[in-house]
């Protein structure tokens, strides 16, 4: 039986105070530092604070946002003001010791057309394979994933682009992008940090284009195109990627609710390991979305090819009724499947994940081969929502039961490995992609 970390209960009481303390701060997720009416707002970016992955430990930082507005209108409010937007950041992990910052500065026009151009430059590491194609994430950087060390790539990177172009019932944003990056282990399957140098890992330059898009706030595109070189070399090698997501919730009054969650992604044969599909659950983080697999490792899986989805009901009425707790049953069930072929040359050579390594123990090397759920796997779950609930956080509780193939590779064969126990912990906020 898996169990909620100390992590996960460390994040529950930093939201707790948030939500109690600093509503408004949740809400937008800065929290403001200053009250000057006419002159730049200062506010602290409430994710870049704290965070936590394999490779860096515990990440701490910071991070302001300078808002300045252009020719101050007083009879329009503050969010339909033109303005100047300037982010900068630092971070430092306390296992690499590495500084790590950038910034993004940004034009706002919201009663135009195109809301926001933008130019951003940061050094600093990444996971590799993200998928995610919203950016609902609190105090936390990876997006409610407790990523492995194996699984983050150092990057420098200099972007430029639009977001909120609207377009009919579309909403559109696309960016260019130059960056080279390296990834933070080597051949031998030694990761870093440890008793090698991850200076000596060479770089490789990437010039990509992106252009995401949201139609009718159910469907998500995310489609990606580039090359990347060795940079000791001069052959260019093309790739591209296509990531695809549908989310809808239709309720009925005193029924419930009923949600439908699918992504599927594919991506070519040439794509580096850093832009394929990360596969896994979101084990060690908080949150219990619709999508997560609790009996599966974070960052379990690496594809090429790969769908997953998920459907979930509640129903509206409440086991009992307090001042804080309304408890609402559910049930949902989840399932995926992938495919990891025509891997750049090279990449199969690499640690990818190791139970015994991965971040969760002190040392930091380990083998494991590439691979994907080529045979599927479905995680039926049940649970609570509000349970408890204290100011706009709501805590629940489910558990989950993990099936697959006997043939499978990743096939667990001790039954109670087989179930997962996890603490719902959300914000009673309202949020589509």
């Amino acid at each position: 039986m898996r169990r909620l970390s100390h992590f996960s209960i460390a994040r529950c009481i930093s939201l707790l105070m948030l939500s109690c303390f600093l509503p408004s701060a949740v809400i937008a997720q800065t929290f403001r530092l200053n009250k000057w009416k006419y002159l730049t707002d200062i506010s602290l970016d409430l994710n870049r604070l704290w965070d936590y992955n394999g490779y860096e430990g515990n990440r701490w930082g910071a991070g302001l946002v300078f808002t300045s507005p252009l020719r101050y209108n007083p009879s329009w409010p503050r969010d339909r003001q033109n303005s100047l937007q300037w982010s900068p950041y630092v971070a430092y992990g306390a296992r690499d010791h590495t500084w790590k910052g950038g910034f993004d500065l940004a034009l706002q026009l919201p009663r135009r057309a195109v809301k926001r151009f933008f130019v951003a430059a940061s050094s600093d590491i990444e996971p590799a394979g993200r998928r995610q194609l919203g950016s609902y994430h609190l105090i936390q950087t990876y997006n409610n994933v407790h990523y492995t060390a194996s699984r983050m790539v150092g990057v420098q990177r200099l972007s430029l682009g639009f977001q909120n172009l609207q377009w009919g019932l579309a909403e559109l944003g696309s960016d260019f992008r130059l960056s080279r990056e390296r990834y933070l282990f080597d051949g031998t399957r030694r990761l870093y940090p440890s008793d090698a140098n991850a200076d000596a890992m060479p770089w490789r330059h990437l010039q990509e284009w992106h252009l995401r898009g949201v139609w009718h706030r159910r469907w998500t595109a995310d489609v990606m195109a580039g090359y990347w070189r060795a940079a000791d070399a001069t052959q260019r090698h093309p790739y591209a990627r296509l990531l695809v997501q549908y989310l809808r919730t239709t309720r009925w009054d005193g029924a419930g609710t009923l949600t439908g969650y699918g992504q599927a992604g594919w991506c070519t044969a040439a794509t580096p390991y850093s832009r394929m599909f990360n596969l896994g659950g979101t084990l060690g983080s908080l949150y219990y979305f619709n999508n997560s697999f609790a009996t599966v490792e974070a960052d379990r899986f690496m594809a090429s090819l790969f769908a997953q989805g998920c459907i979930r009901y509640r129903t509206d009425r409440a086991l009992w009724t307090t001042r804080f707790s309304n408890p609402l049953p559910f049930v949902q069930c989840n399932a995926m499947w992938g495919q990891t072929k025509g891997v750049a040359e090279g990449e199969t050579n690499y640690s990818l994940y190791d139970e015994q390594v991965g971040g969760y123990a002190s040392g930091l090397s380990g083998v494991v081969t590439l691979s994907a759920p080529d045979r599927g796997l479905v995680e039926p779950a049940i649970g609570v929502e509000r349970l408890l609930r204290i100011g706009m956080l709501e805590l629940g509780a489910a558990v989950a039961y993990r099936i697959e193939p006997s043939q499978a590779h990743y096939h667990i064969t001790q039954p109670s490995q087989r179930w997962a126990f996890m603490v719902a912990a959300t914000l009673s906020l309202q949020y589509d992609l």
